[in-house]
Order: C-alpha cells, then sequence, then structure tokens
C-alpha cells in the first residue's frame, strides 16, 4: 500500500492501538480510509489533467511545426 512491510504494518497497528485506544480504531481507521481514498482520488485528477495538458501542448506543437514546414516549402518555390 505504502511500501511497507507487513511488519512494520503491525507496528503501526499497535501504536494506533495504544494511541487511540480499542473504542475509537475503528473510528479512526474509517476516517484515516476516506481521507486516503479522496487523497488518491485527487491525485489521479491531477495526473490526468497535467497529461491532458501535455497532449494538448504536444498537438499544438505539432500543427506549429507542420506550419512552418509547410511555410519553408512555401518560401523554397518561390
Amino acid at each position: 500500500m505504502f511500501g511497507i512491510s507487513f511488519s512494520e504494518s503491525i507496528l503501526i497497528f499497535l501504536v494506533l492501538l495504544i494511541a487511540v485506544g480499542p473504542k475509537q480504531l475503528p473510528t479512526v481507521s474509517r476516517n484515516f480510509a476516506i481521507l486516503y481514498k479522496k487523497i488518491n482520488l485527487f491525485v489521479r485528477q491531477l495526473k490526468q489533467s497535467i497529461d491532458d495538458s501535455l497532449y494538448d501542448l504536444d498537438s499544438i506543437k505539432q500543427d506549429y511545426s507542420d506550419k512552418k514546414i509547410e511555410e519553408n516549402k512555401d518560401d523554397k518555390t518561390d
């Protein structure tokens, strides 16, 4: 999940159990899972937005390059 091993996740669980207590642990875990999902969704949307922008930039660059090539051909034929 976060690049941690099983033993590290057990240690985190035990620390949370001691810090939060057994009564609040399910609530804290649920809230953490909701926050984690929201952050993941935000990161995916941000990546998609950046990818879309880069694709648009590449197509604009290609159009500009094609136009320059066409202008150079027209200049050579004159």
